[in-house]
């Protein structure tokens, strides 16, 4: 994932979004990422009042909310929330979320058990690890805060040099 991870088939993009009481964390399990006995983890949006959620907001046309509900169906729902753009303007947008309510929901976890977690899993959409390292690239990219990522992807890389005999 990187900062134009929809760019395929969203290619415009308007504007960096803040969602209030949605932060993201890695709570959801990623099927896709791993086999049946081992999935990964991705991230999903949680309610948690005052916490913010930096991302990018993309103009997209009907048609293409069949293609992303292909790729979102891994128990997310559509939630509509306000955006607050980097312009200073607020919208409504759309975005996934996934609930505790949902069978893939893994729910919350301290960071460096979520590193080892990830540290383990790959599957067909490759390593674990690339998905947390490329989500943090993209977070940097977009000069967001998000320290849960960020923390993690400490951990992770403490993990790995452990691994590498680098530590």
């Amino acid at each position: 994932m990187t900062v134009s991870a929809l760019d395929d088939i969203a290619p415009e993009r308007i504007s960096l979004g803040l969602g209030t009481a949605l932060p993201l964390r890695l709570g959801q399990m990623a099927i896709p990422y791993a086999p049946a006995e081992a999935p990964g983890r991705v991230g999903t949006l949680i309610r948690e009042q005052d916490a913010i959620c930096a991302g990018m907001a993309y103009l997209i046309s009907p048609q293409v909310f069949d293609q992303l509900d292909i790729r979102e169906k891994n128990g997310y729902l559509r939630f509509a929330t306000e955006l607050c753009l980097d312009d200073g303007s607020c919208a409504e947008g759309l975005v996934y979320i996934a609930t505790e309510e949902n069978a893939a929901f893994l729910g919350p976890a301290p960071e460096h058990e979520i590193a080892r977690h990830i540290a383990a899993s790959a599957g067909p959409s490759g390593p674990n690890r690339d998905y947390l390292t490329q989500l943090a690239a993209a977070l940097r990219e977009l000069e967001a805060h998000d320290p849960h990522v960020y923390e993690i992807e400490q951990h992770l890389a403490e993990l790995i040099a452990r691994e590498t005999g680098k530590s």
